[in-house]
């Protein structure tokens, strides 16, 4: 399983869009992607729970909630079948977050000023 992480210390910057597209990508390749987000804002949860049935299925783990009935690595856990585990993440991630949020990461673009909707073709190309 791959697990790729977006930062960027700066909000605004289109990480959630990266997130969400990569995700769709994978999913429509037939694969079985996961979008964790770790973004108080919940974007990428939002996003997914508004994608139609007939589309392919992303599992979505909203990984900024903090639910004290459970363990982390429970509510963490991702699916047996996933095959992408894609990470999106806060603005100005503290340095305490970053062992949770980039642990087993393969990759970890980090954007600055990216015309992202320009470089997406190029980012999904690489490991397939």
């Amino acid at each position: 399983m791959q697990r790729i992480v977006v930062l960027n210390p700066k909000g605004g910057s289109g990480k959630t869009t990266i997130a969400t597209n990569l995700a769709s990508y994978l999913a429509s390749r037939g694969h079985r992607p996961v979008l964790m987000d770790f973004d108080p804002q919940g974007s990428s949860v939002r996003w997914a729970k508004k994608r139609q049935p007939s589309q392919p299925p992303i599992a979505v783990i909203a990984a900024f909630e903090k639910d004290g009935r459970t363990t982390r690595s429970f509510q963490l856990r991702v699916p047996d079948d996933a095959t992408h585990v894609i990470v999106d993440t806060p603005a100005a991630v503290e340095p305490r977050q970053l062992p949770d949020i980039t642990r087993h990461a393969d990759n970890q673009p980090i954007y600055k000023n990216l015309d992202h909707t320009a470089h997406l073709p190029y980012l999904c190309t690489w490991q397939e």
